[in-house]
């Protein structure tokens, strides 16, 4: 039964000897528990209940449920910790809370400390050129050298941009405080500290007030946010566009070097407008502090910090920029140093902060959104790769909606991926209960093992012409965009695809129809509307040639491309096969006319 509601819920078993952290009430609070320990099991009474030695507590042993035990690892590293005792010795509220504490402080001073400042790497410049040769590394290392006021350990405040917030006439907006548990609050408190000493917030006397949250990062770290989702609600729209990740990708191509960097906290170096530092006031249980900078969170932060970098590096060639993800390319060292000095000195004009910790300087292939570029190729990234291949069989519409966002977006490195994951999307279907059948478990192992075979795309070169194959089924559209390399061999530089056409309305009731014209008018129907779709996505990549599958359709789409008009089209062809065919072949014609005609009237009539 518990698995039923549960489907996390896992069997657990112990042995006499075991040690376990045992769920019981705090002295001194008995409407509070918490887990203490570790306690030793002195004896098994049932699958789920124990003897459990509680020594120091009023009853020196208790019979426990399993549920209210989980097993105790002891920690081989002394030093990880201030001391292992206080893991053990826990008698009192405040020893307990005093513990937890600092083993939770412990581990996230160790996360953060695997993370070099930007000191520590000027000081070693090895940990970031140590791929490159002795020339180069003097070269790139002088330039850091010259630069370094673009280098601090704290990020700076910009003057190339502001960020404003614009809320109308609409009345302030406030929030209490969010409740948090003792190690969460004082991980707060340092971060308020650590903002007000390097300039970030203030104490405010602001009408507005929205609450704060932390949000858990990879490194085990946490990153203060504010709850800004009732203030974003009455925020005029900021409606500057945010690159394409695709674009972004295309551009760099068959570099033969290629740079990346990110800027320190790229929000905070944009300031706020004295109106929207009072709007981004938050309250915490202990006071009200308003930002002096662009937090992350409010609405049209993305866009204002678009639009700084967009016109601070829209002419500088070989340069891209998404967000506050920068990267650089090029095919020849000189070229790459030559745009790399330029980037540098716009950003120290701009008073632009790096973050050299998650920069790459000068190298053949490196990860960026979401993709790993560079040399001619474009491949994802295994680890988010692995992540996919690890993810469960969905058991709601929910997961299935997770796995499907998560595969979609390494869409184009499956072919026919519509096709494949039918029977997946199919379930998501407003009148569709979920069933996970077999042909559901073949599309989910089908797109993970697609995924885990290492795809390789090739970079697009704009400069040359693409080809494009496409074809249709009553399940999908299938779509292939192919370049020729310097071999004259044909690379695919990505695959597309949709879901099938619209069916078109019956023809009337009473009128025969003859199985080729039938046949022949879906294939038709099917394999336009999947070039039709394509040709439209692809529009930015694809020269003029592609590949027929259907004799017929290739020849209606040349009469297609002179009238502009895919009915005259059809009419006109359908004319030349009816002159060659005879009488029989008019009869057919005729009633395909009055088809047309129906349809035309149906759309005029319920439009």
């Amino acid at each position: 039964m518990k698995t039923w509601y549960d489907k996390d819920a896992r069997n657990r078993v112990f042995k006499p000897g075991d040690k376990v952290l045992v769920f019981l009430p705090i002295p001194g609070h008995p409407l509070q528990a918490r887990y203490f320990g570790p306690y030793e099991i002195e004896s098994k009474i049932s699958d789920v209940n124990y003897v459990v030695k509680t020594p120091g507590r009023r009853k020196e042993k208790r019979v426990c449920h399993v549920n209210m035990l989980k097993e105790y690892f002891d920690r081989s590293d002394r030093n990880f910790v201030k001391s292992v005792s206080t893991l053990a010795n826990v008698n009192t509220l405040e020893n307990c809370v005093e513990s937890e504490c600092n083993e939770e402080t412990a581990e996230k001073n160790f996360a953060q400390s695997v993370r070099l400042k930007n000191s520590e790497i000027l000081t070693n410049p090895e940990v970031k050129l140590g791929h490159l040769t002795v020339h180069q590394k003097e070269e790139v290392h002088q330039l850091m050298r010259e630069y370094t006021t673009i280098f601090p350990d704290v990020p700076k405040k910009t003057n190339a941009s502001h960020h404003d917030v614009i809320v109308g006439d609409a009345s302030p907006i406030k929030q209490h405080p969010y409740r948090l548990n003792p190690i969460k609050l004082q991980y707060m408190r340092k971060e308020i500290q650590y903002m007000l000493e390097n300039d970030i917030i203030e104490p405010s006397n602001s009408d507005w007030s929205s609450p704060c949250i932390l949000v858990p990062k990879p490194d085990g770290t946490y990153r203060l946010c504010t709850d800004f989702r009732k203030v974003n609600s009455v925020t005029k729209t900021d409606s500057y566009p945010i690159p394409r990740i695709d674009d972004c990708i295309d551009k760099i191509g068959s570099a033969k070097f290629v740079s990346k960097f990110d800027l320190l906290k790229g929000y905070w170096q944009v300031p706020l407008t004295k109106r929207a530092r009072e709007i981004s006031a938050f309250a915490t249980p202990d006071g009200l502090y308003q930002y002096k900078v662009m937090p992350f969170g409010m609405k049209n932060a993305p866009a204002t910090f678009q639009r700084m970098i967009h016109s601070l590096l829209n002419h500088l060639e070989g340069c891209e920029a998404y967000i506050d993800d920068v990267i650089i390319y090029s095919d020849t060292w000189n070229d790459h140093l030559r745009i790399m000095r330029t980037f540098f000195d716009i950003l120290a004009k701009a008073n632009l902060t790096v973050n050299l910790a998650k920069s790459e300087f000068c190298r053949a292939t490196v990860e960026y959104l979401g993709h790993k570029v560079g040399q001619g190729f474009v491949t994802p990234i295994m680890a988010k790769v692995e992540a996919i291949s690890k993810f469960p069989i969905p058991t709601n519409k929910k997961e299935i909606m997770r796995f499907l966002g998560m595969a979609g977006f390494y869409r184009k490195f499956c072919p026919n991926f519509s096709s494949v994951v039918g029977p997946l999307t199919n379930l998501l279907q407003k009148r569709v209960n979920f069933a996970w059948t077999n042909d559901c478990d073949e599309s989910f192992k089908k797109i993970k093992c697609v995924l885990m075979n290492s795809p390789v795309l090739s970079a697009p070169n704009f400069d040359k012409q693409f080809k494009l194959t496409v074809d249709a089924s009553d399940v999908g559209i299938g779509a292939a965009l192919f370049q020729e390399n310097d071999d004259g061999v044909d690379r695919v530089v990505l695959n597309g695809g949709g879901y099938p056409p619209p069916q078109g309305y019956p023809p009337p009731q009473g009128y025969p129809q003859t199985q080729m014209l039938e046949e022949e008018n879906q294939r038709m129907e099917e394999e336009l509307s999947s070039k039709v779709k394509t040709l439209k996505e692809l529009t930015i990549n694809i020269g003029n040639e592609v590949r027929e599958q259907n004799k017929f359709l290739g020849e209606m789409e040349e009469d297609y491309d002179k009238s502009g008009n895919i009915l005259k089209a059809s009419m006109s062809r359908l004319i030349a096969i009816t002159k060659a065919g005879g009488p029989k072949l008019w009869c057919y014609m005729f009633l395909f006319i009055l088809f047309v005609f129906f349809i035309i009237w149906v759309i005029v009539r319920f439009r």
